[in-house]
């Protein structure tokens, strides 16, 4: 008896096993041919608002044409991610790399330097790097590839000033950085996404979301209540002071990653969007605004379970698994798509699909194909990187390849004199920023494929 009761429960686990098997074959059918027919559809013209606008899902210029965000991000200009720029807080050498870079570890560091700068110096070595950065010839970079857009992350530094969340006001010159990208978007006909990258309290544990020590944002109103009234005071700005620049801002980003406590974004982040959503709307009915989901398209809600609307939605590709084939990982973001097909506009914010062979073009190619059947807009990491020895990198549209000799690192913030920060951020703009890897491939895809307005030629 004891033999036949294990062979039972043995055949029952059995086919139950057998069941989830077949669940499981039949909805990866189901997915298959869902995503192979599936094309969102939409009208091709509304009337225009004058403001970029999102209905349906589709994005509409300001003449009601059909649009699609096409471009790259402005990384590192005023998001410190020292993997990418000229400057560190230090070499690791047990790690053998350099010092991740979070902005309040970045800012500690220049306070704290013990060549005692003060406010106004550090004032002037950031004001140098900002305009030998990212100059002229960057915008006209991003314009001649064919792009419409370039997204600027930001950090909420940028535009407030406080020793304390609770002391936070706007600077006196507080919107002079954005107007001045933004004017240089106007200046090559390009649409600007305003990015919050950095928002007060921070919004997850990345480095790149300010601080590797805390994720204030969703703990702690304070840090909602500034956060809101800042994007408030954005929106009101470019409605009221400058509408003109206000038109080429396509998109508000409410929050780069909002990754939160848990490593991705559910009600809890989604009741944080919706307070800053009202904030802006209580100022501003024409821009888009965007909510950000971590990472795949089931966690961003209904927009109609919170009455949102002129929304667009954003995610991040990247397959870092190099194990992995770029088509499973295809199939894998497609997997959640069926049971959160909302009636809105997507975005991939940030991507990279790496140049880790030499078929890498054919990888890339079946990625774009695969944003152009779903009308995704689409914004590249990022658009200028260096390398700190002689290659180039996919991660930039253009590299500068730094050439650091052995023994030698780049300028450390926390320890380099007053003269040798000034002198490394004065020189970037002499650099000889060559194409990356994946710059002419881009170029020959966008002239094939898309007219201006980002639509399929």
């Amino acid at each position: 008896m004891t033999k036949q009761k294990e062979y039972g429960t043995g055949k029952t686990i059995g086919l139950l096993a057998l069941t989830l098997v077949g669940i499981l074959v039949l909805y990866i059918i189901f997915v298959a041919i869902y995503g192979a027919v599936y094309s969102p559809k939409f009208e091709k013209n509304i009337e225009g608002n004058g403001y970029v606008t999102a209905k349906g899902k589709s994005l509409y210029d300001g003449n009601g044409n059909a649009l699609r965000l096409i471009g790259s991000n402005a990384g590192a200009l005023f998001v410190p991610e020292g993997w990418m720029t000229v400057y560190s807080i230090g070499y690791d050498e047990a790690k053998g790399d350099y010092k991740e870079t979070p902005l309040d570890e970045v800012m500690e560091g220049l306070k704290n330097n013990p060549n005692n700068f003060t406010q106004d110096q550090i004032d002037t070595l950031w004001q140098t790097y900002y305009v030998n950065w990212w100059t002229d010839a960057d915008f006209e970079r991003i314009a001649s590839l064919g792009m419409n857009t370039v997204r600027l992350p930001f950090p909420y530094t940028l535009l407030y000033e406080g020793e304390s969340y609770e002391d936070l006001t706007l600077r006196d010159d507080a919107f002079y950085w954005l107007d001045w990208f933004i004017q240089g978007c106007a200046d090559n006909g390009l649409y600007c996404i305003l990015d919050m990258h950095v928002t007060v309290g921070t919004q997850s544990w990345y480095e790149h979301s300010g601080s590797v020590e805390k994720c204030d944002l969703f703990r702690l109103e304070i840090c909602q209540q500034k956060t809101a009234e800042l994007w408030k005071e954005i929106a009101r700005h470019y409605m009221v002071d400058k509408p003109d620049l206000g038109k080429y801002i396509a998109v508000f980003d409410i929050m780069n990653e909002p990754a939160g406590v848990t490593g991705s974004t559910g009600k809890v982040e989604w009741d944080v969007m919706d307070k800053i959503y009202d904030a802006i709307r209580s100022v501003d009915d024409k821009h888009v605004i965007c909510m950000e989901g971590c990472w795949e398209f089931g966690n961003l809600p209904d927009p109609e379970d919170y009455g949102w609307e002129n929304v667009l939605y954003q995610y991040h590709w990247y397959n870092w698994w190099e194990f992995l084939p770029d088509s499973i990982f295809r199939l894998y973001k497609d997997l959640s798509l069926p049971g959160a097909n909302y009636d809105v506009p997507v975005l991939i914010g940030e991507f990279n699909f790496f140049d880790r062979n030499d078929s890498w073009p054919q990888v890339w190619t079946d990625y774009l194909n695969t944003f152009d059947k779903r009308n995704y807009s689409w914004t590249s990491w990022s658009a200028k990187v260096t390398t700190p020895g002689w290659w180039g990198s996919s991660w930039g549209l253009y590299n500068y390849a730094m050439n650091i000799p052995e023994g030698e690192y780049k300028v450390n913030l926390t320890t380099a004199t007053y003269d040798e920060i000034y002198q490394a951020f004065d020189q970037i703009d002499q650099y000889e920023w060559t194409k990356g890897p994946i710059n002419d491939f881009l170029k020959e895809y966008i002239e094939q494929h898309y007219d201006a307005n980002g639509q399929l030629k």
